[in-house]
């Protein structure tokens, strides 16, 4: 029986460190495939929770790109809001000055019928004569009545041939009168006529009568069959080129105003007739 039992133990010891080794085997894998399973859940839930951050983020830039278009949107449609209000206003200024220049449009017809009703009335009522005695206009044209103003054609001796001015009635240059230097303003003599030889002499008749500091000072005229020349007193410069040479500023503008304005009273005031200069 001993004998037995000890045969038995030899056998059984063996087997039970196979057992044992093939539970530790076992047991191993089983660990193993548990740390398998568990990193790759893990992985698995860090994929899970990346890919879900990187929705957020899209999300997120989502969001931003549609708080930025609807920012845009707004800005558009104020900047619409704003230009539409613009375009109103400028309607509305338009639609003002259309209405302006109509009503300026209609006051200046209403002026050009007054006018012509008056030159249709002065046309039918006989010319006024100068109030000055010794120079009255001769009524059949002729030259026989002694006119104080008139001189001599030779007395004027043309210095520049360079014109100093130029208009519709003459050409202006510089020329000597008894020794002193004048403005000689020649008539153009494809307008000299009778009919404009007696204008003429009315418009030097009212000239020699008018004597003012803020008026171009009349010297004389010279009457000759082809040739008609005013003198007048030869200013530094013409009018236009000081304006272009100084400064416009507020003091030189009122002072110009005032000298044309004085010149112009003076001649509004005469007695008993008033002399409108309409070319200024």
């Amino acid at each position: 029986v001993n004998l037995s039992c000890i045969l038995c133990v030899k056998v059984i010891a063996p087997k039970t460190k196979v057992v044992q080794s093939a539970e530790e085997l076992i047991a191993t894998r089983a660990g193993q495939q548990l740390l398998d399973t568990r990193l790759q859940n893990e992985a698995l839930q860090w994929q899970l929770s990346l890919q879900a951050q990187q929705a957020d983020e899209r999300v997120r830039s989502a969001e931003e790109r549609a708080t930025g278009v609807e920012k845009k949107c707004l800005e558009t449609q104020q900047k619409s809001e704003a230009f539409k209000l613009q375009v109103k206003q400028l309607v509305h200024r338009a639609d003002e000055r259309a209405r302006s220049a109509e009503e300026r449009a209609k006051r200046a017809e209403e002026r050009v019928i007054r006018i012509e009703q008056e030159l249709k009335m002065s046309l039918q009522q006989p010319e006024a004569q100068p109030r000055c005695q010794d120079l009255r206009i001769p009524q059949n044209g002729s030259n026989d009545m002694k006119l104080s103003w008139k001189i001599e054609p030779d007395e004027i001796e043309v210095i520049e041939e360079r014109s100093i001015g130029k208009g519709a009635w003459g050409e202006v240059r510089v020329a000597m009168f008894r020794g002193i230097k004048v403005a000689a303003k020649f008539i153009h003599e494809e307008i000299i006529s009778p009919c404009t030889k007696d204008l003429f002499i009315r418009e030097m008749n009212i000239a020699a009568c008018v004597r003012h500091p803020n008026l171009l000072l009349f010297i004389g005229a010279a009457l000759d069959t082809n040739k008609h020349v005013i003198l007048t007193e030869l200013m530094p410069a013409n009018l236009r080129s000081i304006i272009e040479s100084i400064s416009r500023d507020r003091d030189h503008v009122i002072s110009i105003g005032a000298d044309v304005a004085r010149g112009l009273n003076y001649l509004h005031l005469m007695r008993p007739d008033p002399i409108i200069h309409r070319d200024v």
